[in-house]
Parts: C-alpha cells; structure tokens; sequence
C-alpha cells in the first residue's frame, strides 16, 4: 500500500514538473519588472552573478562538451529568443537531474527495478531524456521567434521603400522605419543600427552580423540589397519594393497552405461521424437480417 502511494506520488510530482515547465504560469509585466528591480537592489556591487556560479560554469562546460556540434544554432537559438547560455546550461541540468532522480525511485517503487545497477542505468536514460527536453522547447520558441521577425521585416522593407521614395537617404529610411514600429523585432532592429552608428560603421554591416548571429537569411539577403544601395542610389527601391512583396506573396502563400492543411485534418473525424452514424441506422436492419 506505501509503495503503490510513493509511487503514485512520484508519478505525479514528475507529470506536474514537466507540464509546469512546458506550460509555466504566465507573469503580468508590473510583477516582472518589480522583481527585477528588486533583484537588481539586492545584488551588491562585484558580488558574483549566474554566470559567475558554482554550478553555472560546470553547466556550461557539460553543454559544450555533450552538444559541441549543436551549439552555434543553440546560441543562434537563444539569442533571437534573448535568452542565456547559463540560464538554458543550467534548465538542461535541472531537467535532467530531476528525471535522474524520479526514473530509478519510479521503477524501484513499482517492482520492475530493484538491482543497483539497473537503478543506475535508469537514472542515466532519465537524465538523458531530461537533458534533450529544454533543446525541443528552445527550437519551438526560436521558429516562431524567426517567424515573426520574417514577418516583421517584410513591413520594415516596405516603409524604407517609399521612405527613400520620398527623397529620403538609405539611414534617414531606415531610422523613419524603425521609429514608426514597435515590438521586440523593432528593439533589435533599432538596437542593431544605434551599435553600428556609434561603432561608425554601416547600417547594412550590422544587419549582417544580426542575420548571422539570429541565423536569419532574410535579414542578411536585406543587408546585401542595402549595400547596394550606397552605389546603385534611387534604382535599390525597386529591389526593396520587390524584395517586400516576394515577402508579402510568402506569407500569404503559408498562410494558406496552413489552412488548407487545417481543412484537411478537419476530414479525419467528419469521416468518423458519418461512420458512427451509418452504422448507427444500419445496425438494426443488419441485426434483423442475422436474426431471422
């Protein structure tokens, strides 16, 4: 009976970790900012931060060391996602040593292992399991991020287009462009140009390094055609305006394939109904032809 509730327990503080980390509970902006701001006057000067942890740094070298091949599109990932090497170093290892620790004592409690080397292998498969877990989250949040800003970035085209139209410079665009949208796309943008203004560089070398760092071909195609601009003058409108409509033909071209293929999945139980119900009026005729 103790080992049918422990077990029972266990089961279900593992269901509730892994549903709260796949769905964590959603925070109101004036909270966040308040903990921050609290954070941030709790924290003295030179005092160490995560990055500088104890197990900040062993997180991170286990990551490069075990995903050495994956890691540049895992930085890519987290930095159009702006999040941290440390912070997701460090959710993988939490991850994976949780399940570590509820895989052995689950099957221990059931019966199925009670040998120390089978409790070891299942806290190694546990572990490994866990520590893939935040990978499939970050690349779903990183494909929808690069969506949008995709998305984003057609509209951006198109303001410098008939910005430039109007008579306006390729910066004095790019600036009006970026002052008329908002969101985090727009920051990044904004952020990238006051960076190459101030390293007194071009605008179109900052997005290339943005382009590579997001692993965003759009953006790095969209600096190609701002470079051109510096020689080819008033003819880089036509590109942009070109280059904004291709965009605009993309996503309405996604948009609709997705619903076509929503149309299409929605076929799967309209079939089952109609099934259930034919069956349903046929049953009785059928029974009644059997029986006599």
């Amino acid at each position: 009976m103790i080992r049918a509730f422990l077990t029972g327990a266990a089961l279900g503080l593992g269901t509730w970790l892994l549903l709260r980390g796949f769905f964590p509970a959603r925070v109101d902006l004036r909270t966040k900012l308040a903990r921050h701001a609290d954070l941030e006057s709790r924290r003295p000067d030179g005092a160490p931060t995560r990055v500088d942890s104890l197990l900040g740094r062993p997180a991170v070298w286990l990551l490069r060391s075990l995903r050495a091949e994956l890691l540049p599109q895992i930085e890519a990932d987290l930095a159009v996602t702006e999040g941290n090497l440390v912070a997701f170093a460090l959710e993988k290892l939490k991850v994976g040593g949780a399940l570590a620790v509820l895989f052995p004592i689950s099957f221990y409690f059931v019966g199925v292992a009670h040998s120390a080397l089978t409790l070891l292998i299942l806290a190694l498969i546990g572990f490994c399991l866990g520590y893939l877990v935040p990978d499939l989250d970050l690349k779903q949040k990183a494909a929808t991020r690069r969506k949008e800003f995709t998305e984003v970035l057609t509209g951006f085209v198109g303001l410098i287009a008939v910005s430039i139209s109007g008579g306006g410079g390729v910066n004095s665009a790019m600036l009006d462009a970026t002052s008329i949208g908002e969101g985090w796309c727009f920051d990044m943008i904004r952020r990238t140009l006051d960076e190459s203004f101030l390293a007194g560089e071009s605008p179109w070398t900052g997005f290339e390094r943005l382009g590579k760092d997001l692993n965003l071909l759009p953006l790095v195609e969209l600096a190609g055609a701002l470079a051109l601009a510096g020689n080819s003058g008033a003819r880089v409108v036509e590109t942009l305006r070109a280059r904004a409509e291709s965009g605009r033909d993309r996503e309405l071209a996604e948009a609709l394939s997705k619903a076509e293929r929503k149309s299409e999945s929605m076929g799967i139980p309209i079939g089952a109904m109609l099934l259930g119900w034919f069956l349903f009026l046929g049953y009785p005729a059928v029974a009644g032809l059997i029986g006599s």
